[in-house]
């Protein structure tokens, strides 16, 4: 086990908030939108992981993505 002069730490600072109603309501967005993605991305992970179980490749993830080029004349 390491000493405590070998480890390096960071010294922080407890600070309390009093928010108003309008700043709780950001914050509360702002909580909300950030479980919303990590939620979607243990999602994406937890689905990838059960498909490489079952050796499935997906080429559409391999590939890049063509859109059509559009020209004059429509697209090609």
């Amino acid at each position: 086990m390491r000493n405590m002069k070998h480890m390096t730490y960071v010294i922080g600072i407890k600070v309390r908030i009093f928010p108003s109603v309008v700043q709780k309501r950001i914050i509360a967005k702002n909580d909300g939108a950030t479980r919303f993605i990590c939620n979607r991305l243990v999602a994406r992970d937890h689905e990838l992981h059960s498909l490489q179980k079952v050796q499935i490749i997906l080429r559409a993830c391999c590939q890049p993505h063509r859109l059509p080029q559009v020209t004059r004349h429509g697209f090609i």
